[in-house]
This record gives C-alpha cells, sequence and structure tokens, in this order.
C-alpha cells in the first residue's frame, strides 16, 4: 500500500499543475482584455497532456492495486474533475480569442471583468486546496461563491445593453468573454462537487439539492 500512496501522491501533484496551469491561462486571456492585446495565444497544449498524463494514471492505479472503497473513490472524482479543468482551459482560448477580436475595436473597459476572473480562479485553487486537504467545508464554500459570479455577470450584460453607441461586434464579444468567465466558475464548481463526492461518498445530482449516493 505504500506504492500506492507513493503514486496516488503523484497524482495528486500532476492535478495540481493542471488547476495552476488553467488558472494561469484564465489570467492571460483577461490581462490580454485589459491590455487591449490583438494578439494573445494560449498555449492549451500542456493542460491536455496532463489531462491524458493523469486518464493513464488513474487507470495504472486501478489496474495494478484494484483499489476498494475511499482510495477508489478518490481515483474515479479525480477522472471526473479533470474533465471540468481542461473545459476551462478551453475557455482560456476562448477568452483570448475574444479580446483579441474585441481590441479591434474603440470601447471602453469593462473593470469588474477583473473580479469575476479573480473569483473564478480562486474557485479553481479552493476546491483543488479542499481536494488537497480532505476539507468538505472549503469545497462548499466554493460552490457558495458562484452566485458573486452570477450577479456580476448579469449586471455587466445589462450594462453593455443599456450603453449607447456600442458597435453590434463589442457588445457580442464582451457578452462572449463574460459567458465564458461565467462558465468558467460553473466547472469550477464541478470540481468541487466532486471533491465533495471525494471525501464523503456523495454526489449533488439531483435538482432539489439533496445529495445522491453514487
Amino acid at each position: 500500500m505504500k506504492q500506492f500512496e507513493t503514486e496516488l501522491q503523484k497524482l495528486n501533484l500532476y492535478l495540481i499543475n493542471m488547476a495552476d496551469s488553467v488558472s494561469g491561462n484564465i489570467t492571460q486571456a483577461v490581462n490580454g482584455y485589459f491590455n487591449r492585446d490583438t494578439n494573445v495565444i494560449i498555449n492549451d497544449d500542456l493542460i491536455d497532456q496532463l489531462e491524458k498524463v493523469i486518464q493513464e494514471q488513474c487507470v495504472d492505479l486501478m489496474v495494478s492495486f484494484t483499489p476498494l472503497a475511499r482510495d477508489l473513490r478518490v481515483i474515479l472524482g479525480i477522472l471526473k474533475l479533470i474533465t471540468d479543468l481542461e473545459r476551462i482551459g478551453d475557455h482560456a482560448e476562448d477568452i483570448a480569442i475574444f479580446s483579441n477580436a474585441l481590441n479591434k475595436h474603440e470601447y471602453e473597459q469593462l473593470e469588474q471583468v477583473k473580479e469575476m476572473a479573480n473569483i473564478a480562479t480562486n474557485m479553481i485553487k479552493l476546491a483543488i486546496d479542499a481536494f488537497v486537504k480532505d476539507d468538505l467545508e472549503l469545497a462548499k464554500k466554493v460552490i457558495a461563491q458562484d452566485e458573486k459570479i452570477d450577479k456580476l455577470y448579469f449586471t455587466l450584460l445589462k450594462k453593455l445593453m443599456d450603453t449607447k453607441g456600442l458597435e453590434n461586434e463589442v457588445i457580442v464579444y464582451h457578452t462572449l468573454i463574460l459567458r465564458y468567465l461565467e462558465r468558467t466558475a460553473d466547472h469550477a464548481v464541478n470540481v468541487a462537487e466532486w471533491v465533495i463526492y471525494i471525501i464523503s461518498g456523495y454526489h449533488k445530482s439531483n435538482p432539489d439539492g439533496r445529495f445522491t449516493y453514487v
């Protein structure tokens, strides 16, 4: 079992690296928006490689050690949550693409975009911290933060709609950037919910909010 624990620790390090990479890419994409950079390029290759490595490592652990109960739940939970991390990586690319397009136009920057990005990336960090620390309450705090993102999202959409004289392209590109930041937070919530599953054995899958055994 000592070898299993050693391999599981390696898996945790890969997971932390992947989460740090996706958070860094979101930050880079948003910085491109504020710097009015028309050539921001997000390299998603590392994230895709880490996802593949983690998947292979999980399969190796299941085949080589036939883990039971909690250990198996950890592996299955990781396989689920890396899908959400990979999607966040895709959203970073999306934000960069539409920031590049937006920065070819004249527009007034939305300062709260940075706040949205900071909250979303912090949610990712806290979700992974909850996993590493086996902290159920910390994972729940991640989920609670999603309400802040939603409020900012709708506030900024309304501001766009109420601002007179904006080009259609500026409205559309801004709307897409905001949407991808909102989706990033949603995926961070998903990660936290899988962490809750890893810790407790229950996953939030019912629309009434009750936890159901997976």
